[in-house]
């Protein structure tokens, strides 16, 4: 007499698997994984050297730009000197106000 769970699975239109069928689907999910793996690979070596030739093209594009900016910018000396030289302050800006304090009570001790 057949088991209720086998009568069910062939009502249900599920096939029994077989005792090598583990084996064999393990075998077939690798075997399709490989691949997959090695196109994920290779589309991610793809992507990455798009990248990098995009930074190239775009750091060789604006290397006369660099330049004006380095033409422009003071050599780090003067910079220094300035920085370092006394301001007049009656030549900055002067903000007024006024502060108080307030001394706020203590709570009694209980």
């Amino acid at each position: 007499m057949p088991h209720k769970r086998t009568e069910f699975l062939k009502r249900s239109g599920h096939l029994l698997m077989r005792p090598g069928a583990s084996w064999l689907s393990s075998l077939l999910g690798l075997l399709l994984l490989i691949p997959f793996l090695l196109l994920s690979a290779t589309l991610f070596i793809i992507l990455l050297a798009a990248g990098l030739l995009g930074v190239l093209w775009l750091w060789w594009k604006t290397r006369s730009l660099r330049r004006q900016m380095a033409a422009q910018q003071p050599p780090c000396d003067e910079s220094r000197e300035r920085a370092a030289a006394p301001t007049n302050p009656a030549t900055g800006t002067i903000i007024e106000g006024e502060a108080r304090r307030i001394d706020e009570p203590t709570l009694p001790e209980r």
